[in-house]
């Protein structure tokens, strides 16, 4: 399929909705999104604008709709099937200094009518164009927290990305994007400012700019420098790596955990699972790794789940789930806190 074969009745049926509901509600746009709202996402704060829960599958349908029928270009590794930022490292390996630039204030920058005219410059019809368009951005920018932002996104850049990369494999550059992140490994140090000149100037064709901050610290990355894309070290050839500092956060973390397990009591032990689970996360991320210190970690880590077993075990406690792990609907530290604190209180009455 291409982009001019897709028409309305082909988004409707796959939103499972007819064509007159689906432009009626397209018109609405509350319908489909709740209010954007302020919300703080890791040490920053976004404005979200998050799909009403009645029509999460919906547009999970009409996510996957384009995954199928539209790959995002090769140089696109964000919330992409089968990418992630291992996979867009993996293109830098090895490669002697690193430009990155990041987009500023990247969704609510994408406003309907630039959308709209990517749109039709990928082919798209302009009533295929405008109904996306409307089902995307609703409020007039590009909406970030639904599920079919980041394919909104790629689409926006797809053009782009081509131009980019093209211009870049002339000067031998290598050349990845994670959602508004845009990264380039160079052999010659010398390229730098026509890099950034290239970056520039294509960002400029989307009216968007860079974010001076970060590219202030971590825009270029020479040789001698740790190098590290999307929170992966780029340094050797022979595999992608943690950066040094999550190493070494994990080792202090395992650390400090294990000796908690040592002495764990009810009062400590729904602290010591949310460390845990941390620890666990950055476990995660190293199985990603192709060279990453598990074989050490693994052992403390197994360890840490002995002791709190076995302590677990002498007040007769068997635990149906793992120790630390938490749910939209169960925290089994909290459980397991509440059932030793009632199991010592007879063992107290008994004695």
């Amino acid at each position: 399929m291409i982009a001019s074969d897709v028409t309305i009745e082909d988004i409707a049926k796959t939103m499972k909705l007819t064509g007159v509901e689906l432009l009626r509600l397209a018109d609405i746009p509350g319908a489909f999104y709740s209010s954007p709202r302020r919300e703080r996402v890791g040490k920053k704060w976004r404005k979200i604008t998050a799909i009403r829960r009645k029509w999460r599958r919906t547009f999970q349908r009409l996510n996957n709709f384009f995954y199928k029928h539209f790959p995002s270009h090769d140089c696109a590794h964000g919330s992409v099937p089968g990418r992630s930022p291992f996979t867009a490292a993996a293109r830098h390996l090895g490669r002697r200094h690193l430009v990155g630039r990041d987009v500023k204030d990247a969704f609510p920058s994408i406003r309907s009518d630039r959308f709209y005219f990517q749109l039709l410059a990928l082919g798209y019809t302009a009533e295929v164009a405008r109904l996306l368009t409307k089902l995307w951005l609703p409020f007039g920018e590009l909406a970030q927290g639904g599920p079919c932002s980041n394919v909104a996104i790629n689409l926006f850049f797809n053009r782009v990305d081509e131009d980019i990369s093209t211009e870049l494999a002339a000067l031998g550059a290598r050349y990845t994007r994670f959602s508004d992140g845009l990264d380039v490994s160079i052999t010659c140090s010398a390229y730098q400012d026509e890099v950034v000149s290239i970056l520039v100037k294509h960002m400029g064709r989307l009216g968007l700019e860079f974010n001076q901050d970060k590219a202030t610290k971590t825009g270029w990355q020479p040789v001698g420098t740790e190098r590290v894309i999307s929170g992966v070290r780029t340094n050797s050839p022979r595999g992608t790596q943690l950066p040094r500092d999550v190493i070494r956060r994990a080792t202090a973390l395992a650390s400090k955990l294990l000796k908690g397990a040592r002495t764990v009591a009810p009062h400590t032990i729904v602290s010591l699972a949310a460390r845990r689970r941390s620890l666990q996360g950055l476990l995660n991320q190293m199985a990603q790794a192709t060279i990453a210190p598990r074989g050490d970690l693994k052992r403390k880590v197994n360890q840490i789940d002995a002791a709190i077993s076995n302590a677990l075990l002498r007040v007769g406690i068997r635990p149906h789930r793992m120790w630390f792990t938490k749910g939209k609907t169960f925290n089994e530290a909290k459980d397991l806190m509440a059932l030793w604190k009632r199991r010592r209180a007879v063992l107290l009455a008994a004695a």
